[in-house]
């Protein structure tokens, strides 16, 4: 058991995120058990504000932005070492034998790029080779770096380790664990990305026990049986991004905190996160709409009917009383994803980047089927789809004369059989499917200057190709298949053009955007800016003018284009087309199943909207 020491110290992994947000701190007074309510919407109140505790006060020039919800937060933004620069703090906090919650949103930030590691308590320090780590305290009223006093705090570790809290023989100390997650047994969980999350600490003397929740969920229970009754730290100070003695501040976005003097119950925690999350959902809900004009996409009436289910539940939330939150914000949502659907487009396409499908892992393919599968749940039929390039892993689909056939045979066409099988079906469909550089790597390709086989390729790209379009007439043999990579398709809503400046090319990203290639690129975009139909230029990388000298002078010729790319895994949260050069350039996410090293999510695909006077790309997570 632990022996007489009174102090929590629960290590919270924290991966960097990137995201910026703003302050304020008001009285709340709407429940009767609550000590504190601090929101940062009031940027005047910044260095005294008044609280149902004794006066809180904001220390450093700390920044004020967007919060979660709408409104604002606290941007804790602190040096490399021990010292913060800026965290919030509240003199005469006492807890003493009561049993008491504290809840607060918080999102941490990759604009710091140090961990606090001038720290006696050495694993603590981030261990001294992650100098790109975020690190710090979330909230204290003790000082973190003694162990043997009382008090209460919540620290992140580095993201490349994670800390473990031991207490013996009247010590507490941090300890790095080797292995698997399963060995993360007193972190705090699931707010290790980019997003807000809520969380909360409460602190039971009857049964013994001090629980932390994420986002309305228990993620950690700790026994508090041997500890002493109460869990004040000597100075009497609350802080938030540090602790009491202003020390290892964190870097991120805090918004409103609570402490109540009980502790509250599993079911009130999760449906405040749920209400917190309804009207959240307003506010995004608002902002959207009041963008949005009577277009070929929403009529007057649909815009009018949405805003009218919007006022409604403005009035459900504020009431604040035993409802279920979270089906609120269900319906909510189900009707705005409705509201989203517009009038029927003109065409509607799927598009994916980088799905790696392997033969033996069927993890991505699952998520490519997944994507191709959400056409289901659209009012809207579909047969375009759309590919921009490594849709197979680091196979080119070698044809059964190839001298690799036999060892690469199991993974040859898994991309295309699962197109087949899930989307075509045996029947006409429009393809775009771009070559990656993972379609030019292959064992026997390892630095020997021979033209990649791309046979396969062009087999499976020629079946639904309309060889009569006058783009293809002179790209496709005999036999109606094609002899070059790049080609021409439509579905009637949409030209697709498939770039792929691979032409002849003896390894993996080294491009040859011929002369050929380039004249009928040219006739190509001529042909296509006949009607008032987009032109999506399709190609793996993004413009690169030394692979593909001349092209952006080339598509800046055309308004009507939107040059689409992959290949670099960018995450679905941190991508957006981007208007230059009178065109639309927009880096796709991979569709893959699994994220980054870093944490953050990747994982997403895009159904295109088409109408007669814009183009709507809606994210899939």
């Amino acid at each position: 058991m632990l022996k007489k020491i009174s102090h929590i110290v629960i290590a919270a992994l924290l991966i960097v995120a990137c995201v910026i947000t703003s302050v304020y701190v008001t009285n709340y007074k709407k429940r009767e058990a609550i000590k504190l309510s601090v929101t940062f919407d009031n940027e005047s109140a910044k260095n005294s504000v008044k609280l149902g505790l004794p006066n809180g006060k904001i220390i450093g020039d700390a920044r004020f932005t967007d919060s979660f919800d709408g409104t604002k937060a606290i941007l804790l933004t602190n040096p490399f070492g021990e010292q913060a620069s800026q965290y919030v703090k509240f003199p005469g906090v006492s807890f003493g034998n009561s049993d008491f919650t504290i809840s607060f949103w918080y999102q941490a930030v990759d604009n710091a790029k140090n961990f606090n590691k001038k720290t006696n308590l050495t694993e603590f320090s981030g261990f001294n080779n992650y100098d790109t780590d975020l690190g710090g305290t979330l909230f204290s009223n003790t000082d973190t770096n003694d162990s043997a006093l009382a008090g209460i705090s919540l620290l992140n570790l580095p993201s490349g380790l994670y800390g473990t809290y031991t207490i013996s023989d009247g010590t507490t100390y941090y300890t790095a664990s080797e292995g698997t997650g399963e060995n993360r047994t007193d972190t705090l969980k699931g707010i290790h990305d980019t997003l807000w999350h809520k969380i909360t600490v409460t602190v039971d003397h009857t049964y013994a026990m001090a629980t932390f929740y994420v986002d309305g969920e228990i993620t950690k229970v700790q026994d508090i049986l041997d500890f002493t009754s109460a869990l004040d730290g000597k100075e009497k100070v609350l802080c938030f991004g540090a602790d009491a003695l202003g020390q290892f501040g964190a870097n991120g976005k805090f918004d409103n905190i609570e402490i109540y003097n009980y502790a509250l119950d599993i079911t009130t925690i999760s449906n405040d996160y749920d209400y917190d999350n309804f009207k959240n959902l307003i506010n995004k809900i608002n902002v959207l709409l009041k963008s949005e004009n009577e277009s070929s996409r929403f009529s007057k009436e649909a815009i009018n009917g949405m805003f009218k289910k919007v006022n409604e539940a403005e009035k459900l939330a504020k009431t604040k009383k035993d409802i279920d939150y979270f089906s609120a914000r269900e319906e909510l949502q189900e009707d705005y994803l409705n509201f989203l659907n517009g009038n029927e487009p003109l065409g509607v396409a799927i598009l994916t980047a980088d799905s790696h499908l392997h033969s033996v892992d069927p993890n991505n393919t699952a998520n490519l089927i997944n994507v191709l599968n959400y056409k289901d749940t659209i009012p809207y039929e579909t047969k375009t789809l759309i590919n921009l390039g490594d849709y197979d892993e680091n196979c080119i689909d070698y044809s059964e004369e190839h001298k690799f056939f036999t060892e690469m045979s199991p993974g040859l066409g898994v991309y295309f059989d699962t197109v087949e099988e899930n989307f075509a079906k045996g029947e006409t469909i429009t393809h775009a499917v771009c070559v990656g550089n993972h379609q030019y790597t292959h064992p026997g390709n390892d630095g020997v200057p021979n033209p990649v086989d791309q046979t396969n390729f062009l087999v499976n790209a020629s079946k639904h190709l309309n060889k009569n379009a006058e783009p293809n007439r002179n790209l496709v043999d005999k036999n109606g298949i094609l002899k070059k990579t790049y080609y021409y398709t439509t579905d009637g809503a949409a030209h697709y053009i498939i770039l792929n400046p691979w032409e002849d090319a003896t390894r993996a990203l080294e491009y040859n955007f011929t002369d050929q290639q380039r004249e009928w690129l040219k006739d190509t975009l001529h042909y296509c800016s006949k009607d008032n139909k987009p032109i999506f230029v399709l190609n793996h990388i993004d413009l690169d003018e030394k692979a593909m000298p001349g092209l952006t002078d080339l598509l800046s010729q055309y308004k009507k284009v939107i040059y689409l790319s992959g290949h670099t895994h960018i995450a679905l949260d941190s991508t957006e087309p981007v208007y230059k050069n009178s065109f639309y350039n927009f880096v796709v996410p991979s569709t893959l199943r699994t994220g980054l090293t870093d944490g953050r999510k990747i994982s997403g695909a895009y159904y295109i909207y088409i109408y007669e006077d814009h183009v709507v790309f809606r994210a899939i997570d």
